[in-house]
């Protein structure tokens, strides 16, 4: 009986033991310092920005169709070519034109022709007019021989005057026949790339039907914007675009007031100033709006943790305290935030380990590096 309460008594003695241990250590871990590196919360202006994209595109597309109807003869040109002003595209077979160019040329000869034969005639009335017209004075001759000499002279000046009007149409046929038949190559009136041959050989081709489309060489981005964002553009405005590989600058030139019908957004267009700027058709920019500005406390995005909710731990008398925060906006690895006020210490490195009210160390950053 007595063994049995000495084994009790060494148990009792252990446990006690045990938790006296425990309690230093746990006390120990509470005492030991954490060393930090701390920031001083900054409330300044940020700027309300929105990102919109754009494509790069020809500044216009010019088509090209024939001012005259017929086949295709010849075809000079394909997608992705550079064409210069003044280059043929594509040419118009001419055999149907060259006939009623040389028809045109017979009917003007022929007119030419019947005026001068009518113009003998009249020449002739006119003499034969004057001299009954003496005989008619002299009363050589009856009234009914002079009234009749006289309508034979109006007869043949009609026949003058109808034979100098088919002249005058048949000379206006000539050349608008030689004017189609120099309009069967069709030449481009801009450089830049042809986009689309709508054209085959041997293909009948109506008067303006589209044969080839160029588009210009001048570049510019197209935006798709919101009605809402619609509001921060304006005609003149300077934007700054980028991809990948590089920013450059532009200035809207157009703004659409309608919505397109598929995608109800707005058009906003901008040349760029850099005429230079490496961009292909198709590439695809960024460019950042401010739409606005707001004061904030800027915090460093590193200070911030997670856990169900944003957090940072704040520092107050060598002590560390978790702080809830709301992120109201982020950019460049900076957040600007709600919950916290100006020039409060808050730790920025060293808090992975931190709990709330543990005892800190300020450190430098070359000291934790």
């Amino acid at each position: 009986m007595k063994r049995n309460n000495l084994l009790c008594y060494v148990l009792i003695v252990l446990v006690l033991l045990s938790g006296c241990s425990r309690a230093r250590a746990e006390d120990s871990q509470e005492t030991k310092e954490r060393a930090v590196v701390i920031f001083k919360t900054i409330e300044r202006p940020i700027d309300d920005v929105i990102d919109v994209l754009g494509i790069v595109q020809p500044q216009k597309d010019i088509g090209y169709g024939p001012k005259v109807p017929g086949k295709i003869e010849a075809i000079n040109v394909q997608e992705g070519d550079y064409i210069e002003v003044g280059q043929c595209l594509y040419q118009i077979n001419d055999e149907d034109l060259t006939r009623a160019y040389e028809g045109a040329q017979a009917n003007y000869a022929q007119a030419v022709e019947q005026f001068q034969w009518a113009s003998e005639a009249y020449a002739f009335e006119k003499e034969q007019y004057e001299d009954i017209q003496v005989l008619y004075g002299c009363g050589s001759v009856s009234q009914n021989t002079y009234e009749s000499e006289k309508l034979k002279l109006k007869s043949t000046a009609t026949s003058v005057e109808s034979a100098k009007q088919q002249w005058a149409l048949a000379e206006l046929a000539v050349q608008n026949s030689l004017s189609n038949l120099n309009e069967t190559s069709v030449y481009a009136s801009e450089s830049g790339y042809v986009s689309a041959v709508l054209i085959e050989a041997e293909q009948y081709l109506a008067t303006g039907q589209l044969g080839v489309i160029v588009s210009s060489e001048e570049k510019s981005v197209v935006f798709g914007v919101t009605v809402d964002e619609l509001e921060s553009f304006q005609c003149g405005d300077v934007l700054s675009v980028s991809d990948d590989y590089a920013e450059v600058r532009c200035e809207i030139t157009r703004i659409n007031t309608s919505p397109d019908a598929a995608t109800q957004l707005f058009e906003v267009e901008a040349e760029f100033l850099d005429t230079n700027a490496a961009l292909q058709i198709g590439d695809v920019l960024k460019a950042t709006i401010k739409t606005g500005s707001n004061y904030g406390v800027m915090v460093p995005l590193s200070a911030i943790l997670m856990d169900q909710e944003p957090y940072v731990y704040v520092v107050r008398e060598d002590r560390v305290y978790k702080t809830p925060v709301t992120i109201i906006n982020s950019k460049d690895g900076e957040a600007i935030v709600e919950g916290l006020e100006s020039d409060m210490l808050i730790v920025k490195s060293g808090m992975t380990t931190l709990r709330d009210g543990d005892i800190v160390r300020l450190l430098d950053e070359e000291a934790m590096q």
